[in-house]
């Protein structure tokens, strides 16, 4: 896939809820019945400035929260396809004016998910808020 443009098959947008005030660093994916037995091409994730909310009306987490933040993606025959990718280099925009930024889109090469065993991790868990809050995703796949 390139840049400048991307096709879009099918998508879904999920979060991930983090409890406010947890310590836990490790947060798992919710279960993706409508992902079962499909090949996920692509991923994508919002930072504040992006998406102020998740698709379950929570706030979503902070910058700084997610600049510490990496993604695991575990296929269904067991094998990290995606190991503690920093959840940033998923934000395709983000930034106000002055520091706006764009990423390149995120492919991936047509890998079935197990999603019950795919999470994210929290480098610096000082950070987590003390009010729930979630991180959106954008999954493509076919």
């Amino acid at each position: 896939m390139s840049c400048s443009s991307q096709t879009i098959e099918y998508s879904t947008t999920t979060s991930i809820d983090i409890p406010g005030g947890s310590t836990l660093s490790r947060h798992m994916f919710k279960q993706q019945q409508n992902l079962r037995g499909r090949l996920i091409t692509g991923i994508e994730s919002f930072g504040v400035t992006n998406l102020t909310l998740s698709p379950d009306n929570v706030a979503t987490t902070a910058d700084n929260v997610q600049q510490c933040t990496y993604v695991t993606l575990i296929t269904t025959d067991n094998v990290e396809a995606i190991y503690r990718m920093p959840l940033a280099s998923t934000n395709r925009t983000a930034g106000a004016a002055s520091t706006f930024y764009q990423n390149a889109f995120k492919g991936i090469e047509s890998k079935e998910i197990d999603w019950e065993k795919s999470y994210i991790e929290i480098a610096n868990v000082a950070l987590i808020a003390g009010a729930n809050t979630a991180i959106t995703f954008t999954i493509y796949y076919s």
